[in-house]
């Protein structure tokens, strides 16, 4: 449903609106919510699938309290006649990758309930299913584990990756001069501080949270429609190098 902004209260008072941001399976911080009257359709409860279809798209499963659905975000309800909720959830993940995958971004953000609709999925009978649930399970499990390891040895480095810094950076101050950063830069800038909507119209913003632990990610990104000397101005080349100047 659409939703007007204007009766949102931030009070806690009523029913939250899932939004795009909140699409791994939560409320969040500032998160609106809606006391007014609302459709039973409308509402969403914890393991309902939810389909995003703005900006990327992204599959969950809805994790946190009852609340209500928003617009550009559709619910999935697997009719239990025909489909193992599990497998029809992970169908759902691969025909998206897929599609993304063979898509143009601006094919993604202009996405359809039409086209949605009309995906072919692969229907087994429901043992068969429930074996293709229990396999990827075990798969993911064994994947959570790699993860877990994986995550011991990048605390590892960073912990040790420090104190190598210092011991190479320390002998070369002591054999050459030095010199400050701005001058022995091309330029340095700050962003735009134009407004950001959650629209997938214009230009996608990096902003605080898509830069973490020396990588960019695009999870949540915002846009800004920008005309063409600011685009210039502002775009980002191969290269550069991006500071998270707060917090």
């Amino acid at each position: 449903n659409a939703w007007s902004s204007k009766k949102f209260n931030f009070r806690g008072e009523g029913l939250p609106i899932i939004r795009i941001q909140n699409m791994d399976g939560h409320t969040v911080e500032k998160t609106a919510y809606w006391s007014e009257d609302y459709a039973e359709k409308y509402i969403v409860e914890s393991g309902d699938i939810l389909l995003s279809l703005s900006g990327s798209f992204k599959a969950c499963r809805w994790s946190g309290e009852k609340s209500l659905l928003n617009q550009r975000i559709m619910r999935l309800s697997p009719s239990p006649l025909h489909w193992n909720e599990g497998y029809f959830f992970y169908q759902i993940q691969y025909l998206l990758a897929e599609i993304e995958a063979a898509s143009t971004s601006t094919a993604i953000k202009n996405t359809s309930l039409t086209f949605l609709r009309s995906l072919k999925m692969v229907l087994p009978s429901l043992d068969s299913q429930r074996r293709t649930v229990e396999l990827v399970k075990r798969c993911m499990e064994r994947i959570n584990e790699i993860q877990a390891l994986r995550k011991e040895t990048v605390a590892s480095a960073e912990a040790t990756l420090p104190s190598m810094l210092n011991r190479v950076f320390e002998e070369l101050a002591g054999e050459y001069d030095t010199a400050c950063i701005g001058d022995m830069t091309v330029e340095s800038r700050y962003g735009t501080s134009r407004r950001c909507t959650e629209e997938a119209h214009g230009t996608p913003v990096l902003r605080i949270p898509n830069v973490r632990g020396g990588f960019v990610n695009s999870d949540n990104l915002k846009y800004c429609d920008l005309d063409q000397i600011e685009l210039e101005r502002l775009k980002l080349r191969p290269g550069d190098l991006l500071f998270v100047r707060t917090n």
